[in-house]
């Protein structure tokens, strides 16, 4: 039991320094410390999409389960820099994140049921 709490631990953790780097490098992007430009290429869109579509969620998870305050403007950020429009809660057809066949934990629920 000790060691699942261990490694739920270091994901976690690893979760939130992800999270955390985003924040910062959003924070550069506002003050015109990174240009846009330089950002384009790194993290880049793609990347980008693919931290909204699965840090986003667990994210709101975090806050639903423990109160814990959700950061929105990381998202609402990345969303601005990328031009990436925002989906609503229980779509995933990702296409705006792309990879339209990355999968939606809400379509998945229903599909089986």
């Amino acid at each position: 039991k000790n060691k699942k709490r261990k490694e739920v631990s270091k994901i976690d953790h690893a979760r939130r320094r992800v999270v955390h780097w985003y924040g910062k490098t959003c924070l550069f992007w506002k003050k015109g410390l990174i240009p846009a430009d330089l950002l384009m290429s790194f993290p880049g869109e793609r990347k980008a999409k693919y931290f909204l579509r699965n840090f986003e969620p667990l994210e709101e998870a975090n806050r639903m389960i423990y109160g814990a305050n959700l950061d929105v403007e990381v998202f609402r950020c990345l969303r601005e820099l990328y031009s990436i429009e925002e989906t609503k809660p229980g779509m995933c057809s990702d296409d705006s994140l792309g990879e339209a066949h990355a999968l939606c934990p809400a379509t998945a629920a229903a599909s089986a049921g």
